[in-house]
C-alpha cells in the first residue's frame, strides 16, 4: 500500500459551535509548540495564560481554517490563536463572537440556576472576542498596491483588536453597533475622521516619514470602505481622489457637487438604474473626472480575498461566475490604474475604453445597455 501524501491542511470550522478548551488547545499545538493560545482574565485584570501542550505531534504543512458566523465558544479559541500566531490563514467570515469564559452558577430561590462568567477570553494578543469575533484574512489589495510604492492605513476600534506601538491594545467599538439604526453613516462618518486624523500627522516627525507624499493622497474601499472613501472626500479636500468597490454611499455630496476624481467599481447590483440607487445619485453631483466601471461577473465579495484564496483551496463558494484569479486580476489593475493615473500623472488607456484584455469590464452608462 502507499501511503496518502498530503501538501496542506484545510479545516473546516463552519457552524462549529464550540466544544472543549482542552481540545481547541490540542489543535492549536499540533501547529505550534511552545505558545499562548490564549488568556482567561478575571474583572481586576488577574489571567490564567493557557498554553500548548507540546507532547501534541506537529504538523509541518500549510494550513488553512474555514469561518463562518456560526464559529463560537472554543471554535473562536482555535481560530484567534491561528491568526495571531500567524499559523495559517482564515477564509470567510467573522465568527460568532461568543466566547465568554468560564462560568460560576448560582441556585435561585425557584430552583432554577443563573449563570456568570468568572472570567473572559482574550486571544494571543490579548485581544478581547467576546461580542465581537475573529476577522478573517484580506490582504490581497493591500500587498499588490504597497508592491508598487503606495502606503495604507487601516481603521482602528473596527477590526476585532489592533495592538497598538506602545502594546495597548485597541478593541473593536463598532462590533456592538452593527445592527443599530444609522451604523452605516455613524461607520463612514469615524472613517473619514480617521482619515482627516492620519493626514494631520503625517508632517510630524516618525520613522519613514520622509517617504510619504502628502500632497498625493488617496482612498480606495470595498462595500463600506468604499462608502467611506466618498465620505472622506466630502469632508476633506487633502484627499484627492477616491474609489467605491461595490458599497452602498451615506455620505450627501454637496448639490454644488466636486471636481476631484472618483471612481466606481462594482457587481452586477451597481449597474446603473439597478438595486442600489447611490451611485445613480452621486454620479450626477460628480463634476470632474469620473468612472463608473461594473464586472457583471462579479458579486459583492468579488472584491476582497475570500474568492482568490477559497479557490486555491477548491472550495466552490456562491461568489458568482467570475473565476477567483481572474477577479483578483481585475480589481488589482482597475485600482492601480486608477492611482496611478490621478496621483502620479501616469496616463492610463486602460481607463477611457473597453478593454479587450479585460473584456469583461464594463465602462457605464455607455457599454452597460442603459444612457
Amino acid at each position: 500500500m502507499t501511503p496518502l501524501r498530503s501538501d496542506s491542511v484545510v479545516l473546516d470550522l463552519r457552524g462549529n459551535g464550540g466544544g472543549r478548551v482542552t481540545e481547541a488547545t490540542r489543535l492549536v499545538s499540533a501547529f505550534a509548540h511552545g505558545k499562548v493560545t490564549a488568556y482567561l482574565c478575571t474583572v481586576d485584570g488577574k489571567c490564567e495564560t493557557l498554553r500548548t501542550d507540546d507532547t501534541v505531534e506537529l504538523i509541518d504543512l500549510p494550513l488553512t481554517v474555514l469561518i463562518d458566523r456560526s464559529c463560537a465558544s472554543a471554535c473562536e479559541h482555535v481560530s484567534s490563536a491561528i491568526k495571531d500566531l500567524r499559523l495559517g490563514q482564515l477564509v470567510g467570515t467573522r465568527t460568532a463572537g461568543v466566547i465568554s469564559g468560564p462560568s460560576q452558577s448560582y441556585l435561585l430561590s425557584n430552583n432554577t440556576t443563573l449563570g456568570f462568567p468568572t472570567r473572559h477570553h482574550l486571544g494571543p494578543n490579548r485581544e478581547v472576542i467576546d461580542r465581537i469575533g475573529v476577522a478573517s484574512t484580506l490582504t490581497s489589495l493591500a500587498e499588490d498596491l504597497a508592491s508598487r510604492g503606495y502606503a495604507g492605513i487601516d481603521h482602528t476600534y473596527e477590526s476585532y483588536a489592533t495592538t497598538l506601538a506602545d502594546g495597548r491594545v485597541a478593541e473593536c467599538l463598532a462590533c456592538d453597533s452593527d445592527a443599530d439604526p444609522g451604523f452605516g453613516t455613524g461607520v463612514v462618518a469615524g472613517r473619514a475622521a480617521d482619515v482627516s486624523f492620519v493626514l494631520d500627522q503625517l508632517p510630524s516627525k516618525w520613522d519613514g516619514s520622509d517617504r510619504i507624499d502628502r500632497s498625493r493622497i488617496a482612498m480606495a474601499g470595498q462595500s463600506i470602505g468604499g462608502a467611506s472613501a466618498m465620505a472622506a472626500m466630502v469632508k476633506d479636500s487633502r484627499v484627492r481622489a477616491g474609489i467605491d468597490m461595490d458599497g452602498t454611499t451615506y455620505a450627501r455630496i454637496p448639490k454644488t457637487g466636486f471636481s476631484r476624481p472618483f471612481m466606481f467599481l462594482g457587481s452586477a447590483q451597481h449597474v446603473p438604474g439597478g438595486r442600489d440607487t447611490s451611485w445613480d445619485r452621486d454620479w450626477k453631483l460628480l463634476t470632474g473626472w469620473k468612472r463608473w466601471i461594473v464586472l457583471p461577473g462579479a458579486e459583492h465579495q468579488s472584491f476582497t480575498d475570500g474568492p482568490l484564496m477559497a479557490d486555491a483551496l477548491g472550495i466552490k463558494p456562491a461568489y458568482g461566475v467570475l473565476p477567483a484569479a481572474r477577479s483578483a486580476e481585475l480589481t488589482r489593475t482597475y485600482v492601480a490604474a486608477f492611482l496611478d493615473q490621478h496621483l502620479k500623472s501616469q496616463p492610463q488607456p486602460l481607463l477611457d475604453k473597453p478593454s479587450s484584455r479585460y473584456p469583461e469590464a464594463k465602462i457605464c452608462p455607455a457599454t452597460c445597455g442603459q444612457s
